[in-house]
């Protein structure tokens, strides 16, 4: 396990198959990693409040760090793996790298 992950949105969906992680959105809470482990990364504060779709379009280089997600419901989340980031893509008219 790792205390932080870098993501590159620019190759989201070749960064998703190396690192073996999914997108996961928290309800209320904002984007989050999560990996085979089913541990949770959230992205630095800066970036909090961004739209994927904003993220993917410019290309933003983001890390996310470690946290405790032990009070975080299943419910709360929706995961996306590389079928549905593909899937956001294309609706969005942004380029699958």
């Amino acid at each position: 396990m790792e205390n932080e992950i870098i993501l590159n949105f620019k190759n989201i969906i070749q960064g998703l198959e190396n690192k073996n992680i999914k997108l996961c959105f928290i309800k209320d809470k904002g984007i989050f990693i999560e990996d085979t482990q089913k541990n949770l990364y959230v992205m630095e504060t800066y970036w909090h409040g961004s739209y994927l779709n904003r993220l993917i379009k410019d290309g933003t280089i983001v890390k996310f760090s470690l946290v405790d997600a032990t009070n975080i419901e299943d419910w709360e989340k929706e995961i996306w793996g590389v079928p549905e980031v593909k899937a956001f893509m294309k609706r969005q008219s942004l380029n699958i790298a």
